[in-house]
């Protein structure tokens, strides 16, 4: 193929003229080029990121707050809320307003189905409650010497608390009795199963405070978890980039117009019988 010299002369010239347009233009592309490759790669860390899991305990429980319920109780190991209890759920439903959360776990105790309730009321779209065998109290002889508490059926548990979803299937299967070493087993395990199905979603676990203490250190291994469990007070864990947990809010519940004492919650400790573990 010949080429012709004059057009090829004129096409050089016509490039060095423009050069410092080209200049600008590879510049420019530079620029975009960064910044989308910037916005791409805050995107992936954020995916590889993935959700987070928060972690609250129900609220103040009808038993230890009025001895009189337990005389007029149909199912005496399986208290409500009381009306502060409501008041505290409510207001923890508020304080995850901003969280994004798009699916709620809970205990299948109704202390723990009506703290979860609450908060999906204030929480804005459909979220349904999953009743999780696996969030329960300790099933130890210490709490049930009468042995294995009486807990509603999820299909019961809808009449009360309309947005449990009665299809859910736990993924946990209880066993009664339990020992300390099996009860933190077993939420060590929906911990990570949990943490699995749920790895680019905000989820909520609603538990109870040996659980809560149980299921903060099945994920976060590097920190060291507080042992003052209050009524529905919540922590964040944070996935990063590696796959490795970190506490955000900690017990935190500074949200919570009526907290409980430290010396209330101690008080229940003693329940246990287990000095580094919360009722």
């Amino acid at each position: 193929m010949s080429l012709n010299a004059p057009v090829v002369l004129d096409t050089v010239v016509d490039v060095i003229s423009s050069s410092r347009a080209h200049v600008c233009l590879v510049c420019c592309y530079q620029l975009m080029t960064d910044v989308l490759g910037h916005a791409v790669d805050d995107t992936h860390a954020a995916a590889a990121a993935g959700g987070k899991i928060f972690i609250t305990r129900h609220g103040e429980r009808a038993d230890l707050a009025d001895e009189r319920w337990l005389a007029q109780a149909e199912v005496a190991d399986d208290p409500p809320l009381t009306e502060q209890g409501l008041q505290q759920a409510s207001e923890l439903g508020r304080r995850l307003q901003a969280e994004d959360i798009r699916q709620i776990y809970s205990s299948p105790f109704l202390r723990t189905v009506q703290t979860a309730q609450e908060v999906a009321g204030c929480l804005k779209g459909d979220i349904s409650i999953c009743i999780e065998d696996g969030l329960a109290e300790g099933m130890l002889t210490r709490l049930f010497p009468d042995g294995r508490p009486n807990f509603r059926s999820a299909e019961e548990l809808k009449l009360l608390c309309k947005s449990v979803d009665p299809a859910y299937k736990s993924l946990i299967r209880l066993s009664f009795p339990e020992d300390y070493d099996e009860s933190q087993e077993r939420c060590k395990q929906i911990a990570c199963q949990l943490a699995e199905r749920h790895k680019h979603e905000n989820i909520l676990l609603v538990a109870h405070g040996l659980s809560v203490e149980y299921l903060a250190t099945a994920l976060v291994t590097k920190q060291k978890c507080s042992l003052h469990i209050p009524y529905c007070c919540l922590t964040e864990c944070i996935r990063d980039g590696e796959g490795e947990w970190s506490y955000g809010l900690h017990m935190d519940q500074e949200f919570l117009s009526n907290k409980q004492e430290k010396s209330d919650a101690d008080k229940q400790r003693e329940m246990w019988g287990q000095k580094n573990s919360s009722s």
